[in-house]
């Protein structure tokens, strides 16, 4: 006979099996082979207890892929689509080295930091989500992989290079351009008034692609400051973490390269 005679797909199915069979009722009924069968589940259980036990999965093909490992690594051709359900860690990571924003699978989604829903993927991005008990996924960090040269926030005054001139209607930037990937967000101050492109309250239209701002019927003052936080770059509101490489966590791939997140 071979062991273990039984695997278990969760904890809970290990956990319903200890209860009915593992007990105590006076006629030494508990055998080796239930024990084997415990044993053995526990011991795959710890094996897989670190989110990156398996190793990250990379995808490299294009096509319609699906998430098999906790830690997902998107390289060469990006995929049309990518699909997740469940795992045991209630944890995603998606590492995108490409220079495109991939599409979650239809009826995958997750939520910013602002509990928007976002249906992708961004481009040269690291989306880390972990699952609420309400069984939303939700981002719990995000990154760029190792230090950026990008201006983590921009601080202008109107009439300076790179700021609009007073009386302007349209500003343009490319420090802007990508700034809230697919869906294009952006919210940014000016003097006390809070400009924002999405929502009930929208004041202000906004071009991600060539980083351009129109606050028509508004003008931008003369000496009137403007201030963008470029951490808020993905997502329409999800935070941005610039890590220093040194102190980040490591990633080990299929491949056996390390990813520094």
């Amino acid at each position: 006979m071979s062991y273990p005679t039984q695997t278990f797909p969760d904890f809970n199915s290990l956990l319903a099996y200890i209860n009915s069979f593992i007990v105590t009722n006076g006629n030494g009924n508990i055998t080796g082979v239930e024990m084997n069968d415990v044993v053995n589940g526990l011991l795959s259980f710890i094996e897989k207890s670190p989110l990156n036990y398996n190793k990250a999965q990379i995808i490299s093909g294009g096509g319609n892929v699906v998430a098999n490992n906790a830690v997902v690594v998107i390289k060469g051709v990006a995929p049309d689509s990518l699909e997740f359900g469940n795992n045991i860690y209630n944890q995603f990571i998606f590492i995108n080295t490409t220079d495109y924003d991939v599409p979650l699978a239809s009826g995958d989604i997750y939520y910013d930091i602002n509990l928007n829903t976002v249906d992708f993927i961004p481009a040269k991005s690291i989306v880390n989500i972990v699952q609420a008990s309400n069984y939303s996924w939700i981002v719990a960090s995000l990154s760029t992989q190792g230090n950026t040269e990008t201006p983590k926030r921009l601080m202008l005054i109107v009439g300076e290079d790179g700021a609009p001139n007073a009386g302007d209607k349209i500003w343009q930037n490319d420090n802007l351009i990508g700034l809230g990937g697919i869906q294009g967000r952006i919210a940014f101050q000016v003097d006390l008034q809070t400009y924002i492109n999405f929502g009930n309250n929208s004041n202000c239209t906004f071009d991600n692609l060539t980083g351009t701002v129109d606050i028509t019927p508004n003008e931008f003052q003369e000496n009137s400051s403007i201030e963008v936080d470029l951490l808020v770059a993905v997502g329409g509101g999800v935070i941005i973490n610039y890590l220093n490489t040194q102190n980040s966590e490591r990633i080990l791939t299929e491949s056996g390269n390390y990813i520094i997140l």
